[in-house]
């Protein structure tokens, strides 16, 4: 039996079939808040996989079963099959696609909003502590935009909003235990931080989210020890847009040595709101 859930990824309705009843929770639960009815579709993505639990099962167990992913917009048809999910591209969203080629980019990292309301950025490399950060943040007034991936529009220069599961990994799944166990969550692992569970970040600290387009006003990049600023450079897909991209980003990025330096971020923030001398020090 074939499932199919809709979902509208920044004004593009898309259809998903799947085959079975754990791809389409798991589907919901990735993106609960991307469902919704569509009369007319732009994109069709069947997803599916020898593993008899579905796609999103095999992936999550990272099992090497065979996974296949087809594509299916106005124009073209197409179809990918593979085992590991390193180097494919994601078909949700569908950033790659045309319906998005000229008007956004994502880069990775995190959008946040102090509690005055200013957008800032937190970038680095893979497993640097942006997400423990976040959460840190969070704890203290703080709301989230995006966890992994930064969507921008590109005509505007703002943040779109996409929240999707937070991954909770290393000392966090001590930290967040209480609130682990009275959550939705799903597992996966990591070859370099071993268990991962994936949760809504609202499930973490209610009332945490951000839903509204904003500009980013500050940078900050998460940098591995012994690392150095001059030697980070943002990614961003579609690479064709990076040169558009980096002239609305904000021209000064602001390194941070490890997630214990939460107070240089703090400090740094505080003045983004605050005219020239009316910041008490």
């Amino acid at each position: 039996m074939t499932h199919v859930v809709y979902l509208n990824f920044f004004g593009v309705p898309v259809k998903v079939s799947v085959d079975t009843p754990t791809d389409d929770r798991y589907l919901r639960f990735f993106f609960h808040r991307f469902v919704e009815e569509c009369t007319s579709v732009e994109l069709h993505v069947t997803l599916r996989s020898e593993n008899p639990e579905g796609f999103f099962s095999s992936l999550l167990a990272k099992d090497c079963s065979l996974k296949t992913i087809r594509v299916v917009e106005e124009a073209s048809d197409e179809t990918v099959t593979f085992r590991d999910w390193s180097g494919v591209p994601s078909p949700l969203p569908p950033f790659g696609r045309e319906a998005y080629a000229n008007r956004l980019c994502v880069v990775p990292g995190a959008a946040l909003v102090t509690p005055t309301g200013d957008c800032v950025l937190l970038v680095g490399g893979t497993h640097a502590g942006k997400t423990a950060l976040e959460l840190d943040l969070l704890s203290t007034g703080w709301r989230t935009m995006a966890d992994h991936l930064v969507v921008f529009d590109l005509q505007s220069g703002c943040v779109l909003p996409y929240l999707t599961p937070v991954g909770i990994r290393g000392k966090g799944l001590l930290r967040w235990s209480d609130a682990l166990r009275r959550a939705e969550v799903l597992e996966t692992s990591s070859e370099l931080s071993g268990r991962v569970v994936l949760v809504d970040v609202e499930s973490l600290v209610p009332g945490s989210s951000w839903d509204t387009p904003l500009q980013p006003r500050k940078i900050f990049v998460l940098m591995n020890e012994g690392a150095h600023i001059d030697g980070f450079t943002v990614r961003v897909f579609p690479q064709r847009h990076r040169d558009a991209l980096m002239q609305l980003l904000p021209d000064h990025m602001i390194p941070i040595e490890n997630v214990a330096s939460i107070r240089a971020v703090l400090e740094n923030v505080r003045t983004l709101s605050c005219k020239e001398g009316e910041c008490q020090h």
